[in-house]
């Protein structure tokens, strides 16, 4: 009986210096505070984390319509990729309804990349257009039909971030069914 009381004096013992040792390791490696309102520190900037499969996604409409037979198809055959008034009435009839019947989430993050991607220009445009088999060729520069999909989607918006700082990009493939 004694024995036993001996061994759990000792694991109280020890369970107890283990919890003095978590609290005081906690303690000592806190990160500091800001000493003044508004005093900007790097470790407390919130990171947007950004992905060009978001902004490849708004072509979900339009994919695949090169493989297709039917009439609308056709009609989309003969748009003139280079005109930017048949391309913007194209993406008001596909796109648009689209991107507006989407979760709320998906519709930020697709701006939010949309926005740093035309931005700091570091997308393969004519990539991600043609590897969506769309029916009509793109511009003579594909980054002129994703700025004409800002301008449906934000008019009036400007699309340039000053800071890109605060911008992370991410290469998930997988990113906008999440938001399904």
């Amino acid at each position: 009986m004694a024995h036993e009381t001996l061994f759990t004096n000792r694991i109280v013992f020890l369970d107890t210096l283990i919890l003095v040792f978590v609290f005081y390791f906690r303690l000592s490696f806190r990160v500091p505070r800001a000493k003044a309102e508004g005093e900007h520190q790097q470790w407390r900037k919130i990171m947007i984390t950004v992905n060009e499969y978001m902004v490849r996604s708004l072509l979900g409409p339009l994919g695949g319509t090169s493989d297709r037979d039917d009439s609308e198809c056709l009609q989309l055959s003969n748009v003139d990729g280079n005109s930017e008034l048949q391309v913007k009435e194209i993406i008001k009839k596909y796109i648009l309804p689209f991107y507006f019947s989407a979760s709320e989430k998906y519709k930020m993050a697709t701006k939010q990349s949309l926005s740093y991607f035309l931005t700091t220009n570091k997308m393969d445009y004519w990539h991600h257009y043609d590897s969506y088999l769309i029916a009509f060729d793109h511009p003579t520069d594909p980054r002129d039909f994703f700025l004409w999909i800002w301008d449906i989607l934000f008019p009036g918006e400007d699309y340039h971030i000053e800071d890109i700082s605060a911008y992370c990009v991410v290469e998930d493939i997988n990113e906008p069914y999440n938001y399904l």
